[in-house]
């Protein structure tokens, strides 16, 4: 996407844009139940760099092959991206804890100290009604503190299941296991969880803030943007809030880019400075102007890449 111009604001790109605001600024942004759901997988990896635990790798697997429009989160590609990037803008403790933010759901599988670690991080009353927790079935009546402070505190604010247990192997980590005992509830839960109703969000929810605490909402609108726009720059990217929002501090947006890379949902290198989706559907539903914003917006990429050649 090329910087808006004066020519623009009556053309079918200017349209496109004049719709988007409208939808934003009259609270027709929705999330429903069919919108992509964002789990956050914590456990082991392997030794020496080899990668994410082979329980990790299941239950990933797992989760993509069964749940519809799952997006997954793996905190240590996120904090690579985060660390190759020399400007990045936001700390690890901050990147990680708004990692949980936005997540629907927390999935912790205690194999590993970091783990225990995550459990005791996570395990705040604003954010137990995430947390799925897979431990080994040794442990499930043990008088530890693992289990009657955290684990129980979890259990006792959630509705759904939300502790897991099976025979954990001592090198799972290395060798899938039986974790996929675990599968067919892991799956209830999640899927119990997703909401039916449509949830429909006021511009407030979705300017990002300029300081640490920008909204899942916000995040999702910045990629659902991209995605319509991408390949765009940064600046073009601030043009087009800026047409939506009026003037506003760009502090939160960049942060929110920097997420975004982190999480895979966006390719960003600055050496040649566009900014690509790397995600295959929206977030949010734009009401009755989400198919067309899609194929207007397409057809303003298609009619750039004929320009170019």
């Amino acid at each position: 996407m090329r910087a808006i111009t004066e020519r623009d604001v009556l053309s079918s790109l200017g349209q496109a844009i004049r719709k988007l605001r409208w939808t934003i600024l009259h609270g027709e942004v929705e999330r429903t139940g069919d919108s992509p759901v964002l789990i956050f997988i914590c456990g082991a990896n392997k030794p020496n760099g080899g990668g994410l635990s082979e329980r990790r790798q299941a239950v990933i697997r797992f989760l993509e092959t069964s749940i519809q429009n799952v997006s997954i989160v793996i905190a240590e590609h996120f904090f690579d991206a985060l660390l190759n990037d020399i400007n990045h803008q936001i700390n690890l403790l901050d990147a990680e804890h708004f990692l949980t933010k936005i997540s629907d759901d927390v999935i912790i599988i205690l194999e590993s100290q970091s783990a225990f670690c995550e459990l005791g991080a996570f395990s705040h009353e604003s954010l137990r009604e995430k947390l799925l927790i897979i431990n080994d079935e040794e442990f499930k009546t043990s008088p530890s503190f693992i289990n009657i402070g955290p684990i129980a505190a979890i259990d006792s604010s959630n509705k759904r299941k939300n502790i897991f247990h099976y025979p954990m192997q001592p090198d799972g980590i290395m060798k899938t296991d039986g974790i996929g005992d675990t599968f067919y509830d892991l799956h209830q839960s999640i899927v119990s969880s997703k909401k039916n109703k449509t949830i429909k969000y006021e511009k407030e929810n979705l300017i990002p803030d300029k300081g640490n605490d920008s909204s899942k909402e916000a995040l999702m609108l910045a990629s659902d943007i991209i995605y319509l726009c991408a390949p765009m720059t940064y600046k073009e990217l601030c043009e087009l809030y800026t047409s939506i929002f009026g003037k506003m501090s760009f502090n939160g947006l960049g942060k929110i880019i920097a997420l975004l890379k982190g999480m895979k949902f966006i390719k960003y290198e600055k050496t040649h400075g566009y900014i690509e989706s790397l995600t295959d559907s929206l977030f949010f539903s734009y009401g009755k102007h989400t198919e067309e914003l899609i194929i207007s917006f397409k057809l303003n990429r298609i009619k750039e890449e004929w320009r170019r050649k």
